[in-house]
């Protein structure tokens, strides 16, 4: 068969789709452009037939009856890496654990801790050599998804795809769902006149040629904004955000005078707006 015929094959309603989970089953998922949306916004229909499901979140952006509707809360036990807003909110249902770990052991630690059976995530469309890429998040992709036995796709062509990201050829994916709704975005905070003041101090320790580390929110949007006069600045950090790609594609960001990966931005995430 060719790739596009296994592809074809592979194709399934979001019924079928969530057929593949089990009671007992312990899912994960791809986190923020990656959060499968249509396959998280249907979750709640599998405890029709099952119970007993544990679920890795991180972050979550959607609003989701399996999440947001307690009368779904008896079926689902909810662990978290990062505890956000959605996560928060369903601190009262008695059914969140949260962990407390460092962002580069996440991975091999919730394997441990908890080992997902199925791994749902959005990806963009295959490539012509018949691969997806788990992108653009390695927060616990890299580990998570060899560790299930399940691996469902939902293809959306608003997903970026990143070609360094981990591939996984077509004959390798259980099943997969195309849609075409808007991946997950974070809105752009608004800079207060504080924050900017504190952007233009933090700028003044910034010389040319450095190498930064950018976390989200209106500090740190602020810090960027007062960048624009630097040269040569490198990026090796958590997150990607909308204030470093614009950054970059300005050329105040090139990564031409690191020692670690020069030329390149290094990064455990990207997030941002849907232009980013």
């Amino acid at each position: 068969m060719t790739n596009r015929e296994i592809y074809e094959s592979k194709k399934v309603t979001v019924t079928e789709a969530l057929s593949h989970i089990h009671s007992g089953d312990c899912i994960i998922s791809g986190t923020y452009a990656a959060e499968p949306v249509q396959l998280f916004s249907h979750l709640h229909t599998v405890t029709e037939r099952v119970t007993d499901l544990r679920v890795w979140l991180c972050n979550t952006q959607g609003d989701y009856p399996f999440i947001n509707d307690a009368q779904y809360w008896q079926h689902f036990t909810y662990h978290c890496a990062f505890y956000g807003a959605k996560e928060r909110a369903l601190h009262k249902s008695g059914r969140v654990s949260y962990f407390p770990w460092y962002l580069s052991q996440v991975g091999p630690h919730l394997v441990e801790a908890d080992r997902p059976r199925v791994f749902l995530t959005a990806a963009a469309p295959m490539d012509e050599d018949g691969y997806l890429y788990i992108s653009p998040c390695l927060q616990w992709e890299y580990e998570a998804y060899p560790a299930c036995d399940v691996h469902i796709f939902e293809i959306n062509p608003h997903v970026p795809r990143m070609t360094n990201a981990p591939k996984v050829h077509i004959s390798e994916v259980t099943c997969l769902i195309e849609c075409d709704n808007p991946v997950s975005e974070v809105p752009e905070p608004r800079m207060t006149a504080i924050e900017q003041q504190i952007g233009a101090y933090a700028a003044e320790l910034v010389r040319d040629g450095d190498t930064l580390q950018f976390g989200i929110g209106g500090t740190s949007n602020a810090v960027a904004e007062a960048l624009y006069g630097k040269h040569d600045l490198g990026v090796h950090t958590e997150m990607f955000s909308t204030s470093m790609g614009r950054l970059m594609e300005t050329g105040v960001i090139n990564n031409s005078r690191k020692n670690f990966h020069p030329g390149k931005a290094v990064c455990a995430f990207a997030w941002g707006s849907q232009d980013f």
